[in-house]
């Protein structure tokens, strides 16, 4: 097999590139052509909302439109050719497809570590079906958007007579992991890893908004309905999260799902105490939000970043409680710093 991406080789990655997180897109293919290189592409990667793959064949990236592309199963040179090889012929009772891949607006990527491992974590941004359609479908013969799950889409398209199948990435979460091999970390794992990554990035931000709030005056009416919204914008953040580890189906896309449209998938499955707490968070996060022509109170700012912080921790308790890798869970406390 070559070269294989396993634990020493993740961490001699990580010190040959040197700075995360990586947040421009030049340095990010950059980042994967380092990475296939030592690894000639044999890495675990998982998804939060997608399938999980064995390696990487190839990944391509396009500056204008800030799109990303890493490609599980790289067929499209081979099936050009005039002679189809035996093995391809084989595979292709499970492949019928050229390409097979995965696509994002990308953000960044980050390192993630645990205990000895060394993990990158992948972000993008959300784009809506039209916006999709308008970066990916010129040129196409055939082009096919279908709503695969809550936070992502699946691609069919036909390009130069070639299928590809290909996995948009359609969230702002860390969504993507590239894991070592030879570690026998479990999909499920991968995907608590990720959930616990954006969990916590969510309660730094409420802590920094938590931290903002103590230093306002009371009468700085202005300045709290600001801090206020940025909270309400994080616990939209936690709901995303929670609907996509339930697999609760939207009716609205990632983008376009508010807070009243996320706990509405969501409430029926929680508490009376819950639902009476959440209740009074939309209540007193929409009067921060709109004119009201009531007074603008510091206290409920800050009991609605509370709120959100709790909820947050008992999520992300919650999430554990199914995690069985015991070389992650000596490291909660560690890694979870609610």
């Amino acid at each position: 097999m070559g070269k294989i991406g396993d634990i020493d080789t993740l961490h001699h990655i990580t010190d040959a590139w040197g700075e995360f997180p990586i947040k421009n897109l030049e340095q990010a293919a950059s980042f994967l052509r380092l990475l296939h290189t030592e690894t000639d592409g044999w890495v675990i990667v998982d998804f939060l909302d997608a399938s999980n793959w064995d390696r990487i064949d190839s990944w391509s990236h396009d500056p204008n439109r800030g799109l990303l592309q890493i490609n599980w199963r790289d067929f499209l040179d081979e099936d050009k050719s005039s002679t189809i090889s035996e093995s391809r012929e084989m595979s292709m009772m499970a492949f019928p497809a050229s390409l097979y891949g995965m696509i994002m607006r990308f953000q960044s990527i980050e390192l993630v570590k645990i205990d000895k491992l060394h993990f990158f974590a992948f972000r993008g941004y959300s784009m809506t079906d039209k916006e999709i359609k308008k970066a990916l479908k010129p040129g196409s013969e055939e082009f096919h958007i279908r709503e695969h799950r809550p936070f992502s889409r699946e691609l069919i398209l036909k390009t130069d007579g070639q299928w590809q199948l290909i996995d948009f990435i359609n969230s702002a979460l860390f969504a993507a992991l590239i894991v070592p091999k030879h570690t026998s970390i479990p999909a499920h794992a991968s995907k608590t890893l990720l959930y616990q990554h954006n969990l916590r990035l969510v309660d730094e931000a409420l802590s920094r908004a938590e931290s903002s709030l103590e230093t306002l005056n009371r009468d700085d009416m202005e300045g709290i309905c600001e801090k206020a919204n940025t909270i309400r914008r994080n616990m939209e953040s936690i709901l995303k999260i929670e609907c996509c580890y339930r697999e609760i189906e939207l009716r609205k896309t990632y983008r376009n799902a508010l807070l009243g449209d996320l706990w509405g998938g969501l409430k029926s499955i929680h508490s009376e105490s819950i639902q009476n707490t959440m209740s009074r968070f939309i209540e007193w996060a929409n009067g921060f939000s709109h004119d009201t022509g009531t007074p603008v109170e510091k206290v409920k700012a800050e009991s609605i970043a509370m709120i959100a912080r709790m909820y947050a921790r008992f999520l992300m308790e919650e999430i554990m409680r199914d995690w069985r890798y015991p070389r992650f869970r000596r490291q909660e406390e560690d890694y979870i710093s609610f």
